[in-house]
């Protein structure tokens, strides 16, 4: 599962994301998050301690478990559990039968002051006796992951032979009494009535006889269409001499099936096809069959178009064909699966995908969907009927694109949405698609160090998104690797010019004109960042950060620690801070300050040559030689070069003799 990040950094925020992308590729694979680990049920003991009971209670079940919701079901006084798992069984009923008979005494309770389901009220239960537990339940609305158990205040009632009173503290404030109630019963309190109502069961059954689950027969195929036709950005293939070529709009729908020489349901499809020729040649559907099989068996394949009498096109689809289609298929079924043969492709005439075809597919339906297709129903990629509220516009590219990046090929879906354009005239959805697409090549060359071509591909993308404050900050940090440092900060300038109110781009503005030693255009930028921002965002403390350096470094650095400690009630591991307040400190003669701050940023970086340095100089300013050898022992086996110098003052000391 994915940790949710315990610190505001971009690396904590991208291993986030990171972990959450390989959770939903699990699924996309059809694979499980969590099965083969067995539920666990404990039981709290009274004495602190809990008991695995998960065997004995028959709950530890090797399912991909998700919900669980408590409720009596049989209304027998013993509670009952409902289980829903991601795969299946999908739900499971856990009868309990493990009662010993004691009673139990159940409660509905109904708000007339507050929220009629009486979330919040409080029951406590006394007993005829006084004696035993306190008994104290809590309606609630939520009751774990994904699952809500019934609303019944329930109280197991072992060794109690009567019931003094309950009373409840509803979510106005209120408190009132009921009174007699009976052990065993069940009754609903309502606010203000101050009398138990006996509720009474339902009728009829509530444990159906259980049941073996039958069987579904499945005919291994499938069709899916779409309700926006999705754009391919190629379909290249092998000709029948083996010879490059490619399917290029406008002309007619298309169907691309996918087979094998081996596929023995390949081949009925075939033949099907082949009777159905004039058929498919009436409706203006072009019949496309690049096999699949390895270049030293396509001469199998070639028997087998003979035998079956093949008269349509025919071709060899390449690795890369297949690549692109299996892309495709995950990109409209959300799903990582292969592609199984036979699968086919309906194309229109502009080579946009209309259905999915996985397994064999009939003539009849063929003709059915190219002429739906052609006279441009949509419902036909509902699985009920209905009318549009509005038809669908638009074209659902960004998730093929997105499917591309994902896989590592961000330079194939730029090339892509390319195809389709991405200039000012284009849908707003294309152009941001594109300049994303430009936004993850740039974050990628960048990681590599390859500073010229991330520009490069930055500079694309803020030209067909110029409102994009990412891609300019991208492009400015390159800018700035490169040298080109007016430059980057034009490109800030720019940012904040189109969105002003963007607390990170004014941050980063100002850490630019911090560089170029426009020093008072920093605090400008860093103290707009801060009215722009709240305490716990990133942009805010960088912002109270670079504040305190400012005025760390001019002429009144007392007026630097407010900022620091500031910065650091917002971000307690930000070892940059830590450091620089103990620069401050130590420059105004603030000994143990300067000690502490040092010393708690240690604790984040304890190898950090730097602060171990200035940590002994602290210590030698104090006149601790103890602690200054300390830290020139840590230096000393870290072998960095800066032990002399503290060595030499800490001798220094040692001669001064103070």
């Amino acid at each position: 599962m994915s940790h949710s990040p315990t610190d505001k950094t971009e690396t904590a925020d991208r291993e986030y994301l990171e972990g959450w992308g390989a959770t939903y590729e699990l699924l996309r694979q059809g694979k499980s998050w969590s099965g083969r680990e067995t539920h666990n049920a404990f039981l709290n003991l009274g004495d602190g301690r809990f008991a695995d009971i998960s065997a004995v209670a028959g709950l530890d079940l090797p399912d991909d478990g998700r919900a669980v919701g408590v409720v009596d079901w049989d209304q027998d006084g013993a509670l009952d559990l409902w289980i829903a798992n991601r795969t299946g069984p999908q739900l499971r009923y856990l009868h309990n039968r493990h009662s010993d008979g004691a009673p139990a005494l159940a409660l509905r309770l109904e708000g007339r002051h507050g929220n009629r389901d009486a979330v919040g009220a409080r029951a406590e239960l006394f007993t005829s006796d006084g004696k035993g537990p306190r008994r104290v339940e809590v309606v609630t609305a939520g009751n774990g992951y994904l699952s809500q158990s019934s609303r019944w205040v329930h109280f197991g009632l072992a060794g109690v032979t009567g019931i003094d009173r309950v009373e409840v503290r509803w979510p106005g404030g209120t408190t009132e009494t009921f009174r007699e109630l009976k052990p065993g019963g069940r009754y609903e309190l309502v606010e203000g009535s101050g009398k138990a109502v006996a509720w009474t069961r339902s009728t009829g059954s509530t444990s159906p006889a259980p049941r073996p689950l039958p069987d579904l027969p499945s005919s291994g195929k499938s069709r899916t269409v779409l309700a926006k036709p999705l754009p391919l950005y190629e379909v290249a293939f092998l000709d029948a001499n083996q010879k490059p070529t490619s399917l290029s709009p406008p002309g007619r729908p298309v169907l691309v099936n996918l087979w094998a020489s081996w596929c023995v349901p390949c081949r009925g499809e075939l033949e099907a096809f082949e009777r159905a020729a004039e058929r498919f040649e009436d409706q203006g559907l072009r019949v496309l069959a690049p096999s699949v099989d390895d270049p030293d068996q396509r001469a199998a394949a070639d028997k087998v178009l003979r035998e079956v009498g093949w008269s349509l096109e025919r071709g060899y689809a390449e690795s890369s064909l297949v690549d692109q289609l299996s892309v495709v298929q995950q990109a409209v079924l959300d799903q990582s699966a292969g592609i199984a043969l036979p699968t086919s492709f309906l194309l229109d005439g502009d080579l946009a995908l209309w259905a999915i075809y996985r397994g064999p597919v009939a003539p009849e339906r063929l003709v059915a969907d190219v002429q739906a297709m052609q006279a441009g129903r949509h419902e036909e990629a509902l699985p009920f009927s209905g009318r549009w509220v509005a038809r669908p516009e638009g074209r659902n590219v960004e998730v093929l694109a997105n499917v591309l990046r994902s896989r590592g090929r961000p330079e194939l879906a730029q090339r892509y949405l390319e195809s389709l354009g991405g200039g000012q005239g284009s849908p707003a959805y294309l152009r941001q698609g594109l300049g994303s697409s430009w936004e993850d090549l740039g974050r990628s060359l960048s990681r590599e160090g390859r500073w010229q071509e991330a520009a490069d591909a930055l500079e694309k993308g803020v030209e067909v998104d110029p409102a994009n404050a990412t891609i300019r900050q991208l492009l400015a940090a390159a800018l700035t690797e490169l040298g080109r440092q007016p430059e980057a900060i034009q490109q800030l300038e720019e940012a904040r010019n189109r969105n002003p109110d963007d607390a990170a781009v004014r941050t980063d503005l100002g850490l630019a004109y911090a560089r170029g030693g426009r020093t008072d255009d920093a605090a400008r930028e860093f103290r707009a960042a801060l009215e722009r921002s709240k305490p716990k965002d990133e942009a805010h403390w960088l912002a109270l950060y670079n504040l305190g350096v400012y005025y760390g470094e001019s002429d009144r650095p007392e007026q630097a620690i407010p900022y620091l400690e500031r910065c650091l009630d917002a971000a307690p591991a930000y070892f940059d801070a830590w450091r620089y307040l103990g620069i401050v400190e130590q420059r105004l003669e603030h000994l143990d300050r300067a000690v502490e701050a040092y010393e708690k940023a240690l604790e984040i970086t304890p190898d950090d040559g730097r602060t171990i340095f200035y940590l002994g100089e602290a210590y030698i300013a104090q006149g601790n030689r103890e602690g200054a050898a300390e830290q020139l022992a840590h230096m000393k086996r870290l072998r960095l070069p800066a032990a002399r110098r503290l060595e030499r003052d800490l001798a220094a000391l040692g001669e001064s003799g103070t």
